[in-house]
């Protein structure tokens, strides 16, 4: 067999080493080549670094078992030893497992031949992996069929792909090699693994596996920890592991990419290029899994100073720690008239009027700001706004397959959810294993808002672990782990739901009808239900729906509680620590892992309690502090950011500050935009400001992104000019004999929660001076809601 190259890394100098680190942790050695490893240095620092090679002693305990020749560790015998690596008094011992002389069976189809093709583009979709192939020549994408892909390479055009006689001469080599005329030119190097191993598997027969390898079950990449200085240097090390126990180095087949060029390169052999101070993502791709590390590139020279701030609580730790590795500072906290306006609308959905404000800002207690966390908390309009939120995510609107009756009875049952504080984990139970009539259970409307079973799937998923999983009805996802196999096989806990007409019928009711099942599009057979990335559960007779639920809101599912921390933490700064919330891959790593976890692990300590961790998020200081408009540090919650108001939001605090109400279509007189229970109700403006249509469970149906025509309603527009007049509010205030200064300071309060300063109140006494008063106040009222300090949140 072809030998694996052993990696370690070198470092020109380290200093405060206080601890070795091999990696990986334990060195598993095939009978039929070599293994390799890194070593690394962690210093006082906390920080891990390459080792410097000349300070280095190596050595095998057991030479019967293993031997070391320069950086390589081959096998002589099957059995159990251990590395010593070892400099001055730091010394570590490292297991070393060899495998049995005779699991070496030559190349795999399967383990070596078809990543070498997937690595090289063969079977991607710009490629041969195209639906109808290229140039003759079709795989399956990223070789998901992979015994159709050994028929497709060695029985298609017999004699001209493979000659097992002059393996030279295949056409397979040929073309690959560049050899011969390629549409997609040369992909592999002569001389290169890639090349001897193609060779070897036609010179040994160019056979498929007997016993297909077992299944891949997770990816590890080394190092776990990745900080490099600019032009700076990172070998990567893959290792599979697999459902036997098995354990194989697969970088060189495996696929690497950065989500950060400009920061951090990887090549195809997986060694980083540093190159300026920033992150990035370095995900590496084997078979059917993904893995990644983020990498942080900081630049040593940097004279600005991290300068600390007070950490109110957990979030603010774990967030500092982050920024400290980053080296940007966190902003101070926010002044208590920005305070309470952000989280009057981010909590209620509308401002705080003139005597809240007042009132907060002569408190003098010090937990003043929680206090007023937890009123908001407990307020109505809290539970409207979250009811909106959730409304959206489960696409609650009428039309072909609800009706404005069960639309209402829907919005009803789970404004009463919220403001019952039913745990998430409870809710998210009721709506997958909702039964018998809707008029009932309205929960179960949310099976009555998709007819297709691999789309509510596929819904599920989405809403509830955060995972898009679309791209894998048909092939294997190209940026996650998930197979088709997968995606099926969830799919099928849906088989067997009954639905027949209720007694009214625009209801249905819903049942578990014991048969049913979903096909395998590729290989025709019938798909057993099996849960994401887990076990495939022993059905019997039982509902695989309420399996499902069981499996959703359980405390032990690796993907629920993090996506619903994900999903609440993003409802206060504008992006997921996930982003987008609703798109959780590999590929699409959290900007602070570690904060990820403990919002996740403190919802499940909560029993799920929403309001627990919202309370906690918003008591932080990361979320009181003032704005930032740095993008990298409000990536990492440095500061708040400039947050637009949704388009509901933004309506009614204008209806609230003008007093002049919008009458929408079928609902009661003093109905809110936040209110509205039917996404099919709407108008003009929610329409222009990107309300979301609820016509999917994609969090891209709400857009916030400005247009020119939101800038032209605004100014031009009916609804802030004509409320302004028909509310009559700045013509009551004259005519109750307040003072036009009066006026100016009530209108900044109203909308700014805060006093005009000297130089707007010069301009404004101006125009005092050359126009009526009333006009100038309307103007200014008009200017007010035009300006982007009342716009956005901040």
């Amino acid at each position: 067999m072809i030998p694996f190259i052993v990696y370690a890394l070198v470092a020109s100098s380290l200093n405060n080493v206080n601890e070795i680190m091999v990696y990986p942790p334990e060195i598993h050695v095939a009978a039929d080549r070599p293994a390799l490893f890194l070593i690394r240095a962690r210093g006082n620092d906390g920080r891990e670094t390459a080792w410097a090679d000349g300070s280095l002693q190596l050595s095998i305990i057991d030479q019967k078992i293993a031997k070391l020749e320069g950086r390589k560790i081959y096998p002589v015998s099957a059995g159990q030893t251990k590395l010593v690596v070892q400099s001055g008094s730091n010394r570590l011992e490292v297991p070393v497992f060899v495998d049995k002389i005779e699991q070496a069976n030559g190349v795999s189809f399967r383990s070596d031949v078809i990543p070498i093709l997937t690595k090289s583009g063969c079977n991607s979709g710009g490629c041969h992996g195209a639906a109808s192939g290229q140039d003759g020549f079709a795989l399956s994408l990223f070789g998901y069929d992979p015994h159709g892909d050994y028929m497709t390479i060695t029985r298609h055009m017999i004699a001209r792909r493979i000659n097992r006689s002059l393996p030279a001469e295949s056409l397979l080599m040929k073309k690959a090699l560049g050899a011969v005329p390629h549409t997609g030119g040369q992909k592999i190097e002569p001389g290169s693994l890639a090349h001897k191993t193609l060779e070897q598997w036609i010179r040994e027969g160019a056979r498929d596996d007997t016993d297909p390898p077992a299944k891949l079950t997770r990816l590890e990449l080394y190092p776990r920890e990745i900080t490099a200085n600019p032009k700076g240097k990172q070998r990567l090390v893959v290792i599979a592991h697999r459902a036997d126990g098995s354990k194989r180095d697969v970088t060189h087949w495996a696929e690497f990419r950065s989500t950060n060029e400009d920061t951090m390169s990887v090549n195809a052999d997986g060694i980083a290029h540093a190159h300026s101070a920033g992150e990035t993502f370095l995900t590496t791709r084997f078979d059917t899994l993904t893995n990644g590390r983020s990498a942080i590139v900081r630049d040593e020279k940097a004279s600005i100073p991290w300068v600390p701030r007070r950490q109110n609580n957990t979030v603010d730790q774990m967030v500092d720690r982050k920024l400290k590795r980053r080296g940007i500072s966190p902003s101070p906290l926010c002044d208590d008239q920005t305070f309470i306006r952000r989280l009057s609308i981010d909590l209620r959905g509308k401002l705080p009027s003139e005597d809240e404000v007042a009132e907060f800002l002569c408190m003098q207690v010090r937990d003043k700001r929680e206090k007023l966390i937890d009123s908001y908390l407990s307020s109505d309009q809290f539970v409207d706004l979250i009811t909106m939120r959730w409304s959206e995510l489960l696409k609650v609107r009428s039309g072909g397959k609800l009706s404005r009756q069960g639309v209402h009875r829907y919005s009803n049952w789970l404004r009463g959810e919220v403001e019952q504080n039913t745990p998430l984990d409870r809710l998210a139970h009721q709506l997958i294993s909702a039964s018998g009539e809707t008029a009932n259970n309205p929960a179960g409307y949310f099976f009555q808002t998709e007819k297709e079973i691999t789309k509510q799937a596929e819904n599920i998923a989405q809403i509830f672990l955060g995972m898009r999983l679309q791209c894998a009805s048909c092939h294997n996802h190209p940026f996650d782990r998930w197979t088709m196999d997968d995606y099926y096989g969830f799919a099928a806990f849906l088989a067997q739901i009954g639905k027949k007409p209720g007694e009214d019928p625009r209801e249905i009711i819903l049942f578990h009808q014991g048969t049913g099942s979903v096909t395998h599009p590729v290989s025709g057979s019938v798909v057993a239900p099996k849960f994401l990335g887990d076990v495939q559960p022993d059905l019997g007779k039982k509902d695989p729906r309420i399996l499902l639920a069981d499996w959703i809101a359980s405390e032990s599912n690796e993907y629920f509680a993090p996506h619903m921390a994900n999903t609440l933490w993003s409802w206060f700064f504008h992006r997921g620590i996930v982003d987008d919330p609703d798109d959780v891959r590999v590929s699409n790593p959290p900007a602070n892992a570690p904060l990820l976890q403990y919002l996740s692990e403190q919802l499940v300590k909560e029993s799920f309690d929403s309001r627990a961790l919202i309370r906690e998020i918003c008591a932080s200081r990361t979320y009181q502090a003032e704005v930032t408009t740095d993008q990298q540090a409000c990536e990492l919650f440095a500061g708040q950011s400039l947050r637009p108001l949704s388009a509901p939001v933004l309506h009614d605090v204008i209806v609230q500050l003008t007093e002049s109400p919008t009458r929408f279509e079928a609902t009661i007189e003093g109905t809110t935009a936040v209110q509205l229970t039917d996404g099919a109700v709407s108008n003009n403006f929610l329409t222009t400001f990107g309300r979301s249509g609820r016509n999917t469970v994609c969090t891209c149906e709400t857009k916030d992104d400005p247009t020119l025509s939101q800038a032209l309603h605004l100014v031009n527009g009916d609804t802030v000019h004509q409320k302004i007049i028909n509310g009559k509010l700045i013509e009551t205030w004259l005519n109750a004999d307040i003072d036009s200064d009066v006026v100016v300071q009530k209108l900044f309060m109203r909308c700014l929660a805060r006093q005009p300063s000297e130089e707007e109140i010069l301009a404004i006494t101006t125009q005092f001076s050359e126009r009526p008063p009333q006009q100038v106040l309307e103007d200014l009222f008009w200017s007010l809601i035009n300006s982007p300090e009342f716009l956005f949140n901040h």
